[in-house]
């Protein structure tokens, strides 16, 4: 069997479709130390695979529950297989493996369908995603377990008894889950196995889960998604969104998932948690269902968000929990949990997290005792909500939530923020008008997703003309700039979507606008392209490579803006990202070392297999501290043509610690004078809206500040700790593939 797998170029944003192969053989080899290597682009590193094996107290929870759950069971069913893990901890649970493995391998035969019921125990177990599948085969091999578990490459509702599997399951295991619950299709998963797959009374692991809510005031949230209540408070000359009317950028209506430690300090409980909704594993769920509750308010401020999260009962009895709670619950804000045991509240993981659901426009403004009325409202795939204010109401249908949504863009969060970003919105104006200082006419061309950039050119220069690419957003992109174009009183016909790539285009295409200019004079972006988000920053030198494409477009004395960037970096310490991205040996006992490099894992990995680079975003990663200052690895001058550039510095650490990573980031230089710079990297421990790249070492280093070092020399001291105080760095841009690498080396000689 073999499938089509989508493989984006992230310098140019062309994407093919490669061909990847179910074979046996293949698979054996290449995940046994062979030459091949499916995983080259199967994208497993980025996934949450790694982070979620790394989370003990998941997997310790888990395995107990399956303990109790398969006591009599001979067949069990496991949707969503990953690397096999719930199979093998339900197999062990029904067999002491170690004693009847081999009698397995001679009584199975892997092309047949076993008869379960004439067997001691057996797993069927299926998994959709072919990358994984493969990882699956092998990890269930190297455990001595390829013959008691049948794994299936097939989603659930695919399966049928008597063809894919000999009769209905007595257990069902499954931890398809996400951070809302509910979005990787529980409901219909479930629904369909309650209705093929299992015996009446089937147990489940888990059995039942609760979902959480609170309210919360956060200034943070709300910039997240009201733009035009944002905008409200903006003295500048832009204007994204009208005043006074109907939002034409929205948020998506959905929960956002977010962890919320890191907004503590800015953000005020308003209410109680409270109960949404219980969710039973055990039986057929229903599709849709509304809950209304009466919540209290305990402080007086403005509504912005209601922040969930779930707990989750992975037992009958009540007595094995996990929790996806913030580090402010506490045990008495779930009185209906009677528990001996809940796995650490604390603890941070990235593959759950909390979820935000924003209150639409301004927020709600309550008072210390006063009453809401919180409507939530259950599909199949999520959970929203409506407030009414002292009043009787109903909760929107899917139909009218659509409604609402006509006519307006969408937008991620991340990028609500930045557009409403009040000094963002400053430094784009300026390196506008820097740029085009002196130039009462000329053609311009803005080559991302940019709508910042290309209101702000057609503000300044009067007589220009713009054209626009519009990579990403194309028609809903010109349908904000129509709309931005009657809020600022100039021509929509300033302004034209060109519909080629940049390597497509030729002068023919910008004829006909304004007959006297043939070439264009100025080039701008932010940078931005809508989907980016998520990557690493040095991604966004699409810009570069873009820029090149237009090289015969270009007037000879011609502007661009950003001009420069360059890639900056600082040494971190990064405890529990580095624990989340440990390579595995044993997860709850079973052998998992083969999957390290498949899974991108970082912390105790051999030469010579290099750590990637990861995109994530410090202020959400866990407890971080700086350990040097910020330094310069590569600059890139966009008035070249996309070239490979390489970088080496030396940094002195400036604090004491342990170090665990590099934290790298693009700072985008929009003027001569280096003086207008929009920066994705951290902000001082605030809340951002970028991801930065994030290089984490094999090994966490002890690291001296240097200058301890340098007063403690004649100190008998300093004889005895021989750590490094310096970094070596060397980094390399491959103007091929738009990789960074970068190589790292501690020197600990004065």
């Amino acid at each position: 069997m073999s499938i089509l797998q989508q493989k984006i170029d992230p310098l140019s944003g062309q994407s093919e479709w490669v061909v990847v192969t179910d074979d046996h053989e293949e698979e054996s080899s290449s995940l046994l130390g062979g030459s091949g290597d499916f995983t080259s682009s199967s994208g497993l590193h980025y996934t949450s695979y790694l982070d979620m094996l790394n989370d003990q107290p998941r997997n310790e929870a888990f395995d107990r529950a399956i303990r109790k759950a398969v006591l009599g069971a001979h067949h069990v069913l496991d949707i969503g297989a990953g690397t096999g893990l719930l199979s093998m901890m339900a197999l062990r649970a029904m067999h002491d493996v170690d004693q009847k493995k081999k009698s397995f391998g001679s009584q199975l035969v892997d092309s047949a369908i076993p008869c379960c019921c004439q067997r001691d125990g057996f797993v069927t177990s299926c998994e959709s995603y072919l990358p994984m599948i493969k990882l699956a085969r092998a990890v269930l091999r190297a455990n001595g377990m390829k013959a008691g578990v049948q794994l299936l490459h097939k989603r659930s509702d695919e399966l049928h008894v008597g063809v894919d599997m000999c009769c209905q399951a007595d257990v069902l295991v499954s931890e398809i889950l996400d951070s809302e619950l509910l979005g990787e299709g529980l409901i219909p998963t479930l629904t369909h196995a309650h209705k093929y797959l299992l015996k009446p009374n089937a147990r489940t692991v888990p059995y039942r889960a609760i979902f959480y809510g609170q309210i919360v005031e956060s200034y943070f949230l709300w910039q997240c998604h009201d733009l035009n209540g944002v905008e409200s408070t903006i003295d500048d000359m832009l204007h994204l969104a009208p005043l006074y009317s109907k939002q034409i950028v929205l948020s998506r209506c959905s929960q956002y998932p977010l962890h919320v430690d890191p907004l503590t300090s800015t953000l005020r409980l308003l209410s109680e948690p409270f109960e949404v909704f219980t969710f039973e594993f055990w039986k057929t769920p229903e599709t849709w269902n509304e809950y209304k509750h009466q919540i209290t308010m305990t402080e007086g401020g403005k509504a912005h968000a209601i922040v969930s999260w779930w707990v989750l009962q992975l037992d009958e009895e009540g007595l094995i929990y996990y929790s996806t709670a913030p580090n402010w619950i506490k045990e008495a804000f779930m009185p209906t949990i009677k528990r001996e045991d809940v796995s650490e509240f604390s603890r941070w993981c990235d593959h759950w997290k909390q979820c935000v659901w924003f209150i639409p426009e301004k927020g709600v403004q309550v008072q210390p005792g006063e009453t809401l009325d919180v409507f939530a409202i259950r599909d199949e795939i999520s959970v929203k909500y409506k407030i009414n204010k002292g009043q009787e109401g109903a909760c929107e249908s899917p139909q009218e939530l659509k409604l609402s949504q006509e006519n307006c863009s969408v937008l991620k969060p991340e990028r609500i923020g930045m557009l409403g970003d009040q000094t963002r919105r400053h430094v784009i104006m300026a390196g506008v008008k820097s740029a085009l200082q002196g130039r009462s006419s000329c053609q311009s061309i803005v080559v991302d997703d940019s709508l910042i950039s290309t209101i702000s050119v057609a503000l300044v220069a009067s007589c220009s003309h713009v054209f626009v690419l519009l990579p990403s957003t194309r028609g809903e992109g010109m349908n904000l700039l129509e709309s931005a174009a009657k809020l600022h009183e100039f021509s929509p016909l300033k302004v034209s979507l060109l519909s080629k790539r940049p390597s497509e285009l030729t002068i023919h295409d910008l004829k006909g606008v304004q007959v006297r200019f043939s070439k264009i004079d100025a080039v701008f972006a932010e940078p931005y392209y809508l989907g980016y988000e998520g990557k690493v920053p040095w991604q966004l030198l699409r810009f570069w490579y873009e820029k090149t494409m237009l090289k015969s477009l270009l007037a000879k004395n011609y502007t661009i803006v950003p001009s420069q960037a360059k890639l900056q970096g600082m040494a971190y310490f990064l405890p529990d990202l580095w624990e989340s991205r440990c390579s595995l040996k044993k997860v709850e006992g079973f052998d998992h070392s083969l999957a390290n490099d498949k899974l991108g894992a970082c912390g105790y990995m051999s030469p010579p297999l290099e750590t990637r680079i990861l995109p994530y975003a410090i202020w959400q990663s866990g407890e971080h501290e700086a350990l040097t200052e910020a330094f310069t690895l590569m600059r890139f001058d966009f008035y070249h043509d996309l070239e490979t550039v390489k970088g080496f510095v030396k940094v002195p650490v400036s604090k004491t610690g342990t170090c665990h990573g590099i934290v790298l980031w693009m700072d985008w230089i929009l003027d001569p004078l280096e003086q207008l710079v929009l920066s994705t990297g951290p902000s001082d421990c605030q809340p951002s809206y970028w991801k930065q790249g994030v290089k984490l070492f094999r090994f966490p280093m002890q690291v001296e500040c240097f200058h301890s070092c340098l007063d403690s020399q004649n100190s008998s001291t300093f004889s005895k700790s021989n750590h490094p105080h310096t970094l070596l760095v060397r980094s390399l841009f491959d103007s091929i593939h738009g990789d960074v690498t970068i190589d790292v080396d501690f020197m600990s000689s004065i």
